[in-house]
């Protein structure tokens, strides 16, 4: 027995000898396995463990330190540490990379062209640092250019799956989903255990309208994700596909009940622009004069799970998204309104990074003078949508209209569009949500007075009564505006309310679509430019040349539907063929 407790013994001391001393190397590796699966607290406690011993385990510290920040979404942070991994060792391009990528995040487009440049001056062959050029170009506009850029990098690797998946974003971005579904569906084919394709394929299906496709992809996502070990993705799936399961079926039933109500066309025919007819996100049109939307702002809240906002940003919805700072892209539903202040409490279909949540504090104590810090997306039909404004004020009083005390005043001028956002300390704590401005017009036909800079916040205690949750207030210290704003930024989303007008939302058939294109055609009758065709013979051209076109629609439907803004010869050659023979019939 002795014998046996001295051998357990042994064995125990040559195997904790064994797990006590792995090489720096190794701790590096473990490291980084954690951060590729999300597991970044780990990864941290165990980088902060490691002492290196020469200047390029010191470089590789910081490139680990950098990318788990870069992970999290602390940019700053990140960009920081790849410096100093750069300055150990300048000519390493894996730390150029990583400099043109945290340059990239924070907006300085000139620095990651120029970092990325000097990755490929030491490594000609750099994928990463050609995408980087890429992602770079398209920000700057130079779409036509960036798209050839993808392009050639696909040619020279045709398996390579990041560059694919970017190229998938990039189109989705440019409006051109159902080419970035046949992208994705075509490489997965070819390449089909990649998840974070199947996740991206998922979201694209789903914001085409097809749930049970987008379903079928994300869950096979999930069972990938959870095979690599990233549970933090997984459960965040899982949870999606349980919220959307129920939804989908429901809208199933009610669609065959309407379908047997009425009788359907063979096919969905849009040879004629029906504008309103299909929602998409967040696309540029959404922002004309006379859509059918309105825009406002939010913040994140719940571990990333639920949005604040105001009540009036999404009265009359018809659907909801919304969008943060870092472009992620989410689709919403109202919770909650409050009954006694302009609140609303929106929850997502897939919860963001939990880190992005804004906490609300207990018992805040404002103070007249004090930092008023709003970040919101006002006027974006003028001024763009794609990163939040940022305004600095300070509190002018404590109380609002009438000395509403849940209510106060600010100078932080608000327009519209900046309704919803939250309004910041100078220490990035939450204070309050942006509400309304006077209206100085209505004020000078009523009383006659001028009043200006007078604009209203809810009360951060408002907030958290709505809420029913809070933190403890901390003493937090004073922050550069430019990183109260970089801290801030994906937390701060632009909430899009698509408005329901029924008249536009509902399809028509095909024949009535057919039968109203023929209609136009035929009121514009010109005898001086058929002269050789009655009224009768011009209305049965119509006829055959509506068919033929309808016919040329179904052959080669993508490429005729791009036709329309840019019109090409091969079309025009078509379709005066179509009207030759149509006038030879007669």
């Amino acid at each position: 027995m002795r014998f046996i407790n001295v051998f357990v013994l042994v064995l125990f001391l040559i195997f904790s000898f064994s797990v006590f001393t792995k090489t720096i190397d190794e701790q590096f590796s473990e490291a980084e396995s954690l951060i590729d699966i999300n597991e970044t607290k780990e990864a941290l406690a165990l980088l902060k463990t490691i002492e290196p011993e020469n200047d390029e385990q010191t470089a590789e510290q910081f490139y680990l330190l950098a990318r788990l920040y870069y992970v999290i979404g602390k940019f700053s942070k990140a960009n920081d540490f790849y410096r100093d991994a750069s300055l150990l060792y300048p000519g390493e391009p894996k730390y150029q990379v990583g400099l043109s990528q945290t340059s990239y995040a924070l907006g300085k487009l000139k620095l990651a062209e120029r970092y990325a440049n000097l990755a490929l001056k030491y490594n000609p062959d750099l994928v990463e640092a050609e995408l980087m050029l890429a992602l770079v170009l398209n920000r700057y506009g130079e779409k036509k250019l960036a798209e050839k850029r993808f392009l050639d990098l696909i040619e020279l690797q045709p398996s390579n799956e990041i560059l694919f998946l970017n190229y998938a974003k990039f189109l989705e971005q440019s409006n051109s989903r159902k080419k970035a579904i046949t992208l994705l569906e075509d490489f997965i084919i070819k390449n089909p255990n990649n998840p974070d394709l199947l996740d991206y394929l998922g979201r694209l299906y789903w914001f085409a309208g097809q749930s049970e496709k987008a379903i079928e992809k994300r869950k096979a996502a999930a069972k990938l994700y959870s095979k690599s070990g990233k549970f933090v993705l997984t459960k965040s799936i899982t949870e999606w596909v349980n919220s959307v399961q129920e939804k989908v079926l429901a809208e199933k039933i009610k669609e065959e009940e309407k379908r047997k109500k009425a009788l359907p066309s063979k096919h969905k025919h849009k040879f004629i622009s029906n504008p309103g007819t299909e929602i998409e996100p967040f696309p540029n049109y959404y922002f004309d004069k006379g859509y059918p939307a309105a825009t406002g702002s939010g913040f994140i809240v719940n571990e990333g799970k639920q949005i604040i906002t105001n009540k009036h940003v999404i009265e009359g919805s018809y659907k909801i998204f919304v969008r943060n700072g870092f472009g992620e892209l989410r689709y919403a539903t109202v919770e909650k309104i409050s009954e006694y202040d302009d609140l609303a409490l929106l929850t997502l279909d897939e919860p963001y990074n939990p880190d992005y949540s804004i906490t609300i504090p207990e018992n805040y104590n404002l103070r007249t003078g004090q930092s008023a810090l709003i970040m919101g997306y006002p006027l974006v039909s003028h001024l763009g949508e794609s990163s939040p404004s940022f305004t600095q004020g300070v509190v002018s009083k404590t109380t609002g209209f009438f000395d509403d005390p849940g209510t106060y005043q600010l100078t932080s001028k608000l327009n519209k569009g900046n309704s919803g956002g939250p309004v910041f300390s100078d220490t990035g704590e939450l204070i309050g949500v942006a509400v309304q401005k006077i209206n100085t017009t209505l004020l000078i036909e009523y009383d006659g007075y001028i009043i200006e800079d007078v604009n209203i916040a809810i009360h951060v205690d408002r907030v958290r009564r709505f809420l029913k949750s809070s933190e403890p207030s901390k003493n937090y210290d004073k922050l550069d505006l430019a990183d109260l704003y970089e801290l801030r930024l994906p937390s701060v989303v632009m909430v899009l309310n698509i408005l329901e007008k029924e008249e536009e939302i509902v399809e028509k058939s095909e024949e009535d679509e057919i039968n109203e294109a023929i209609e136009v055609c035929q009121s514009n009758y010109d005898p001086k430019k058929y002269p050789e065709l009655s009224k009768k013979q011009f209305n049965e051209l119509c006829v055959c040349y509506i068919d033929g076109l309808v016919k040329i629609y179904d052959e080669e439907e993508e490429e005729y539907r791009a036709s329309y803004n840019e019109p090409s010869d091969k079309f025009k050659d078509l379709e005066e063929e179509i009207i030759k023979n149509c006038i030879a019939k007669l």
